[in-house]
């Protein structure tokens, strides 16, 4: 009896303290509304060759309500003042009326697939279009963002062997957005509705 009794005092102790720990889970990945949110919003595509992978992609749309939640999620971590979370509301609703914004973590096994933001004409692998119910879009900018803690934290879709890259189209007025990306090897669609 005083086993069982010792036994639940125990895990309601062990109850207690994982409250405090619920931005992770067991597995040591976030675990927040952002993430959850995020997870919804994360497309996914592997493509494999005979003995490899050729590519694999995940991309986020960060939508308006992704947006809020990492507003919320960023304040929280670095504990904004109610100014400064303010203001970055406020930038992330002008970026979200303007402009659809996504995260894409991208590798490649087959040389110069890796990257998405050549430029030079001779060199260019991929293109990428943002297509909606009545037009093709091109991108206005395609940023790759640095491997740091804070790009870890918010974009668990990079691996260690894939490159993150945000990626902005003018604002499409469309319920359903599709980003696809061609190549000379492949060519893969993503689809939000």
């Amino acid at each position: 009896m005083k086993f069982v009794h010792s036994f639940c005092v125990i895990l309601l102790l062990i109850g207690a303290v994982s409250c405090n720990y619920r931005r992770v889970t067991l597995y040591g990945t976030p675990a927040t509304d952002y993430h959850h949110t995020q997870k919804k919003l994360t497309r996914y595509q592997k493509i494999y060759g005979l003995e490899k992978v050729i590519f694999d992609t995940r991309v986020v749309y960060f939508d308006h309500d992704l947006r809020l939640k990492y507003v919320d999620e960023y304040a929280d971590l670095f504990r904004l003042s109610v100014a400064e979370k303010d203001a970055l509301l406020q930038q992330e609703l002008a970026d979200d009326a303007a402009y659809d914004d996504f995260y894409i973590a991208h590798f490649s096994s087959e040389r110069g697939y890796q990257n998405l933001q050549e430029n030079v004409e001779d060199k260019k692998i991929w293109t990428l279009r943002l297509v909606d119910d009545t037009s093709e879009l091109r991108p206005l900018s395609i940023t790759p963002l640095k491997r740091t803690n804070h790009q870890e934290y918010f974009f668990p879709i990079m691996d260690h062997f894939s490159k993150l890259y945000k990626v902005r189209f003018r604002k499409s007025t469309s319920t359903t957005k599709t980003l696809s990306m061609y190549s000379p090897a492949r060519s893969t669609t993503f689809e939000w509705k």
